[in-house]
């Protein structure tokens, strides 16, 4: 009897135990399948707890936005079909995939103790390239028969940081020719984002300069540049000109007084580039010496920086690098100083497209006619005007001279330290 008891004992505890075990598998297949609510059901009677909230996004479940931005929440509710609306109860968490992406996921738990999610997905874009900048100068002189040696360049990118790695220099310098040569720095950063510079190498003999013709700068592009401002009697038409027109241009100008630094301040918060003609106009004071020109430059630099705050580099020697009056005052002195600027870091720029304005232009038709006819799509095209006192005759054309480039497909731009120079050859 003892015995069969031991028997009905033992199996009632293999029994007990296979039970055990089939629960626990199956629980964990549960889990596995991350079925809560069956697994609910199995210690619940058969029956599941029942899901009473919901949550709704506003706007799309997936969005992308540039990866400098902060995700800007478009909205979400949440309501339980007992408690009602309980949005200030979602808990949002952020779940982080990688570096361009991640997901946002919303939670909130309904009258029953379950937890409901909803998730948005939000990819980060980066469309902004890297910055190359240029060690040295971006236009250098050289002459025949020297050796260039590039002083290379750096990139650093907003989100990648230093990329200088990355960049391939296309182009080269053949110093046994002459001519002008452009090196392309190219870099990109870790998106694919690529950016370009360039440096302008121009080769001539000795004691010569060559000419920049326009022909390989921005073709189909107007620089509109104004000389000898800022007057009273005409600056301030010529901006409201330009300001009606929405187009920027550039204006080399002269010392200025009081009333002078209110216009050279329009200038500037108009958007329009404030360059250097020079402190004076006056030749035989300017061109005795590489001294006394570099002193009218740096004395006028110095009057723009307190005036509005920028270090202008941008030139334009006073009867343009080709002139042949400075031969009265120093022998040699435009090829001089031209190799002179630009190794200083300047740029000069003369024209290739002049208005006569100050010349043997004698009505606004005149200027109209002397523009519009050397306009060209197949160069930069760097207009020479003049905002002297009086000057009827530009004030007269500038807004036909302005319709007419619109209308035949021109952009109007700026020139900046980045603007490839337009240069004549120096003659003296």
């Amino acid at each position: 009897m003892e015995q069969e008891n031991k028997s009905k004992k033992g199996l009632i505890i293999f029994i007990l135990i296979i039970v055990a075990v089939i629960i626990g598998v199956a629980t964990a297949l549960l889990l596995a399948k991350g079925d809560v609510k069956k697994l609910e059901s199995v210690f619940t009677g058969g029956e599941a707890v029942k899901v009473t909230a919901k949550i709704e996004l506003v706007g799309d479940q997936e969005i992308t936005i540039p990866y400098q931005e902060e995700f800007q929440e478009s909205g979400f509710t949440a309501t339980d079909e007992k408690l009602g609306d309980i949005t200030e109860s979602v808990e949002v968490v952020k779940e982080e995939i990688n570096e361009n992406e991640y997901n946002l996921i919303y939670k909130v738990t309904d009258s029953n103790k379950n937890v409901v999610e909803a998730k948005r997905h939000v990819i980060l874009t980066d469309e902004i390239p890297p910055v190359i900048t240029l060690n040295g100068n971006k236009n250098v002189y050289v002459n025949t028969g020297t050796e260039y040696v590039d002083e290379g360049a750096t990139a650093v990118d907003e989100k990648n940081g230093d990329v200088s790695g990355s960049i391939v220099v296309e182009g080269s310098v053949d110093t046994s020719k002459t001519g002008l040569y452009i090196l392309t720095y190219k870099a990109t950063d870790n998106s694919g984002n690529e950016a370009v510079n360039e440096r302008y190498v121009a080769v001539s003999e000795a004691g010569k300069v060559i000419a920049q013709d326009g022909t390989q700068g921005k073709k189909g592009v107007i620089y509109l540049t104004f000389d000898d401002g800022p007057t009273q009697s005409s600056t301030p038409q010529i901006l409201d000109i330009l300001d009606k027109k929405g187009v920027k241009a550039t204006f080399f100008i002269l010392n200025f007084d009081e009333a002078g630094a209110e216009l050279v301040k329009r200038e500037h918060e108009s958007g329009h580039t404030v360059a250097i003609h020079g402190y004076s106009h006056t030749y035989s004071a300017i061109y005795q010496s590489v001294d006394t020109y570099m002193n009218n430059i740096t004395k006028l630099q110095d009057k723009i920086m307190e005036t509005i705050g920028v270090n202008a580099t941008i030139t334009r020697f006073p009867g343009g690098s080709s002139n042949t009056i400075s031969r009265h005052y120093c022998t040699k002195i435009m090829t001089t100083l031209a190799y002179e600027m630009v190794a200083r870091g300047y740029t000069y720029f003369d024209w290739n497209v002049d208005s006569d304005d100050a010349g043997s232009a004698k009505s606004s038709d005149d200027v109209y006619k002397n523009v519009t006819s050397h306009l060209s799509k197949d160069k930069a095209n760097v207009v020479l005007m003049h905002d002297f006192a009086n000057n009827t005759k530009t004030i007269g054309a500038l807004e036909r001279i302005i319709d007419y480039g619109l209308e035949n497909g021109y952009t109007f731009e700026v020139i900046t330290p980045d603007t490839q120079m337009v240069t004549h050859t120096t003659n003296n």
